[in-house]
C-alpha cells in the first residue's frame, strides 16, 4: 500500500523525520494496517507518531471515531504527553515498537510509579514485543500491578511465557498468596513474592493448584476406607481419605498422590499409609477388581520397597473378608458449594467471574491451568 502524507494546511511540517522512515515504521505494524494507513494519511503529524509514539497511533486508528479530540490535538502539535492523556494511552507505551500492538491498548495500568518500574524491563526485541505486552496486560487485569512488572522482568530475562493458561495460574497463585483470609491462601506451600524466578514461581503455582484441585475433589465426601486399618509385622496401614492427608503424604513421601482425588471421589482407588515406628516408609494404591488388590507400593520418592513389605501388604489384605467387600463407581463431580467458596473472594476482587473460571465447577477448567500440559 502506498502512503500519501498530506502536509498540514497553514502549519509548518516536521522535516526532522523521513517520509521514509515514517513508511517503513507503518509497515510494521502486524495488524490493523488500512486503519493505521487511513488515519495517518491524513495529516503529516499523525503519520509521525508511527516513530515518535506507535502506540498512540495504534489506538486513534483502532478506536472508531472515539478519539476525534485527541486527534485534533495531535494534528495541531501539542505535545505528545496530553494527546495521550487524552486519548487514555499509558505514557510508558512510547517507547514500543510498532510490532507490540496486535490488540487494543485500553485497560493497561498507568501511573506514575509503574511507569518508572515498568521502564526497566521493556522487552529488548521487536519480536517478543507482543506477547511481552499480553503477558502484562493479563496479569495486571487477573492479579495486579506487581505481578505485571514482576512477569515484564522475568520475559525480559527471556523466560517463555506464552500462553493464557500459564498467566492465569500464575495470577490466581499471586493473588492468593496476598490474602491469608481466603480459603485458597491455606492451599499454598509457599507464598508468591517478587523475589521469585519465574520457573520457581511456576512450580509453586503448580503445587498450589494440585492442593486446591484435591480439596475440591473430596469436598464434602466421607470415603468408606473398604479395609480396617491395622498393625502387621510391625507396619500400620493408616488410610488417606482427606485432602489434608493426601497432601501431607505426598510432602513427605515426595509422590504424586495429590492427584489422586478423582480415583477416590469416583470410588476406583483407596490410599493407604504404611508406617513403621511413626516413621512412613511406603504408600499403598488398591483398587477393587472385584477383590481389593494392590495397584502400586512404592516408597519415598516412589523407590521400590523391601520384600517385607509387600509380605505384610499381602497379609494385611488377605486378613479381611475379601467376599464381602463389593464397590460401585460414583460420581466425581465437584462440589459446586467449595467451588463458590474458594473462588468467590477473587470474583468479588474482580468484579467479574472470568469465562477461564466460570461459576459451575468443572474438571477441565482447572486441567487447562496445569502448566505440564504444555
Amino acid at each position: 500500500m502506498t502512503l500519501l502524507i498530506r502536509p498540514p494546511v497553514g502549519r509548518e511540517v516536521s522535516a526532522h523525520i523521513k517520509p521514509s522512515t515514517i513508511a517503513r515504521s507503518l509497515a510494521r505494524y502486524p495488524v490493523h494496517q488500512s486503519s493505521i494507513f487511513a488515519l495517518s494519511g491524513r495529516n503529516r503529524r499523525l503519520a509521525e507518531l508511527a516513530v515518535t509514539f506507535p502506540g498512540l497511533l495504534f489506538a486513534l486508528a483502532t478506536r472508531n471515531g472515539d478519539s476525534a479530540l485527541a486527534i485534533e490535538l495531535a494534528i495541531a502539535g501539542t505535545p505528545l504527553r496530553r494527546v495521550a492523556i487524552a486519548a487514555g494511552v499509558p505514557l510508558w507505551l512510547r517507547k514500543l515498537p510498532p510490532e507490540a500492538f496486535v490488540a487494543p491498548v485500553d485497560g493497561l495500568p498507568d501511573g506514575g510509579r509503574f511507569r518508572l518500574r515498568i521502564a526497566n524491563h521493556l522487552p529488548r526485541s521487536p519480536k517478543s514485543a507482543a506477547s511481552w505486552l499480553f503477558a502484562v496486560r493479563m496479569a495486571a487485569e487477573w492479579a495486579d500491578d506487581d505481578l505485571a512488572v514482576w512477569i515484564a522482568r522475568e520475559i525480559s530475562r527471556e523466560c517463555r511465557v506464552v500462553t493464557a493458561e500459564r498467566l492465569q495460574l500464575l495470577s490466581l497463585y499471586s493473588w492468593f498468596s496476598r490474602r491469608p483470609h481466603t480459603i485458597g491462601y491455606r492451599f499454598i506451600r509457599k507464598p508468591w513474592d517478587t523475589g521469585m524466578g519465574y520457573h520457581q514461581a511456576l512450580e509453586e503455582a503448580e503445587a498450589w493448584r494440585m492442593t486446591a484441585v484435591l480439596s475440591l475433589e473430596l469436598a464434602g465426601r466421607d470415603l468408606d476406607p473398604w479395609l480396617t486399618p491395622d498393625i502387621v509385622m510391625g507396619f500400620a496401614f493408616v488410610p488417606l481419605l482427606t485432602a489434608d492427608a493426601l497432601a501431607e503424604e505426598a510432602r513427605i513421601m515426595r509422590n504424586c498422590v495429590q492427584n489422586f482425588g478423582y480415583r477416590l471421589a469416583s470410588n476406583r482407588q483407596r490410599l493407604w499409609s504404611i508406617r513403621c515406628g511413626g516413621e512412613r516408609v511406603a504408600t499403598l494404591s488398591i483398587a477393587c477388581r472385584p477383590i481389593p488388590e494392590i495397584l502400586q507400593l512404592k516408597g519415598p520418592a516412589n523407590a521400590e520397597v523391601a520384600k517385607k513389605i509387600w509380605v505384610a501388604a499381602l497379609r494385611w489384605i488377605n486378613q479381611h473378608d475379601l467376599m464381602a467387600i463389593e464397590q460401585e463407581s460414583r460420581s466425581a463431580r465437584l462440589n459446586r458449594q467449595a467451588w463458590i467458596t474458594l473462588w468467590r473472594p477473587y470474583w468479588l476482587d474482580k468484579q467479574r467471574i472470568p469465562s477461564w473460571l466460570p461459576l459451575a465447577p468443572c474438571h477441565t477448567v482447572l486441567a487447562r491451568l496445569s502448566y505440564a500440559r504444555e
